[in-house]
């Protein structure tokens, strides 16, 4: 920084000014894709072979023409380094490794064309694979790898079926319309409206916490609250747990606990998980303790500390006819949104659900509240 005595007529220099300057011109599409060495192999004769690893899958693609002389450059020249540059989307040439492959030899492009595009299309599915399991040598081999026993109880047959409605919206117009089991709202939302909730419990969602001041800010104001139901979507939970042990804490499901290691793990510190949207509803035990993701009323996509490029207000639209908007979540957070609605909510097991909501920009709030009314009442209706 400057410094705070400076002589009269120093000259001080600007080196850059973010405001001024679109870094976005400059971004590189290729520094997203993938590196992938690729192993060439061949001689006069012979096809022309690439072999390549991706998560420790081998690959091996092999031409249909034959080598042969080159009248001018050979492949290892020039050609298969500008052909094989760009692997499509995702991925591209690391290093072309021509040891295994004789000089000056040649096929035709429409050959090369092909086998680009094999390339592609096995590395696209080797990337859907995990990677495979390393084998055990030894006399240890005989003796299966003993599983880790879960420590606390993290079943029960007798969960509330309790429907949990997240309001990401700061301020939401028709609270008294909907009739949930539970609110779950911001932190620092609207006194007035939650004055007139009738018949509804209601929790709160703590805003991301991105530096040590927020955290103290938060931590004085929950020293103020005797008993209350927090919803956390970061480490700051564990903290809060240890000093206010009368409050009870949720992990969110931007935790993305999909396990039963984690469920356990977190019920040792007593809290409960909202269960990852990646965990497959049909995976989860029916009688796992915790709160199971139901459809999103237009569904957050993302979180950010930088300032959006998209204007609050405003609905945007990208080239597969997908529109978005952003939300301020707090601590100088934002969300981004897809206008998405569910046509309805089904969730297996007889524990809570927990469903988020996201009014758009000029959405109609009193047709949504029918829509959701309808919903709720078929949610009930299947768990009744």
């Amino acid at each position: 920084g400057i410094k705070d005595k400076l002589k009269a007529d120093t000259e001080i220099f600007r080196t850059s000014n973010s405001q001024d300057y679109n870094w976005e011109k400059d971004w590189s599409r290729d520094w997203e894709r993938r590196p992938v060495d690729l192993f060439w192999s061949g001689y006069e004769g012979s096809c022309l072979a690439v072999e390549a690893r991706l998560n420790g899958h081998p690959l091996r693609i092999e031409s249909e023409e034959k080598l042969a002389y080159a009248l001018k450059k050979g492949l290892e020249e020039g050609p298969l380094d500008k052909k094989f540059a760009i692997l499509g989307e995702f991925f591209r040439s690391g290093r072309n490794i021509y040891d295994r492959l004789g000089r000056g030899l040649h096929i035709s492009s429409s050959a090369l064309k092909k086998m680009k595009r094999s390339l592609v299309e096995n590395l696209m599915k080797f990337e859907q694979l995990s990677p495979p399991a390393k084998e055990r040598r030894g006399i240890m081999n005989v003796f299966a790898p003993k599983k880790k026993r879960l420590e606390n109880n993290i079943f029960n047959k007798e969960q509330e079926p309790l429907l949990y409605l997240r309001v990401w919206n700061q301020s939401f117009p028709f609270v008294r319309d909907i009739g949930p089991d539970c609110w779950v709202l911001p932190w620092k939302s609207d006194s007035t409206k939650i004055k007139r909730i009738v018949g509804s419990r209601i929790a709160y969602w703590l805003p991301p916490i991105v530096c040590f001041e927020q955290f103290e800010q938060l931590k004085s104001e929950l020293a103020e609250v005797k008993e209350g139901e927090f919803f956390c979507s970061g480490w700051e939970i564990f903290d809060f747990c240890r000093l206010f042990p009368k409050l009870k804490f949720r992990s969110d499901w931007l935790f993305n606990i999909c396990n039963l290691m984690a469920v356990d793990y977190l019920a040792g510190k007593n809290i409960q998980a909202v269960f990852s949207r990646e965990w497959k509803d049909d995976l989860i035990p029916l009688n796992l303790i915790g709160f199971r993701c139901a459809a999103a009323w237009n569904p957050l996509i993302s979180l950010s500390r930088f300032k959006p490029s998209i204007k609050t207000g405003e609905v945007v639209q990208n080239s597969h006819n997908d529109r978005f908007f952003v939300m301020d979540i707090g601590n100088g957070i934002s969300g981004l949104f897809l206008l998405d609605k569910p046509a309805a909510i089904s969730v297996r097991g007889s524990g809570p659900i927990m469903c988020d909501i996201a009014v758009a920009p000029n959405e109609n709030p009193i047709q949504t509240a029918k829509d959701l009314n309808r919903m709720i009442e078929s949610v009930r209706a299947d768990r009744a």
